[in-house]
């Protein structure tokens, strides 16, 4: 018993779907900002103090981050210590880091 594996198995140039298929990867391909865009962001412009902060809070991207930020929490005064730490903080992982990269060790 043979069957002729020509009729199951044609070659993508003798396809006539071929050229509808690349055409729908290079449509779907131009869609995936927009898809990505609508896939975090599942709303619409909110239209009162209400519905903006429900958006808020449904957004766990958007949830993370203050609804409204009072005018006197954005001077200098006020975020200069955020600075400052971290920059103590990038000395303080240097100055430990160094000395566990030159001492460390692995035992295998």
């Amino acid at each position: 018993m043979t069957t002729d594996h020509n009729d199951q198995h044609s070659s993508p140039s003798e396809d006539p779907d071929s050229g509808d298929a690349l055409l729908r990867y290079f449509r779907n391909l131009l869609d995936v900002p927009s898809a990505l865009r609508r896939s975090i962001i599942r709303h619409g412009e909110p239209n009162s103090n209400r519905a903006a902060s429900q958006v808020i809070f449904t957004n766990f991207f958007l949830h993370i981050l203050p609804t409204r930020i009072h005018r006197y929490s954005l001077r200098r005064r006020a975020t200069w210590g955020l600075g400052v730490i971290s920059l103590v903080l990038f000395f303080l992982l240097i100055a430990t880091g160094i000395p566990l990269m030159i001492y460390y060790n692995v035992m295998v």
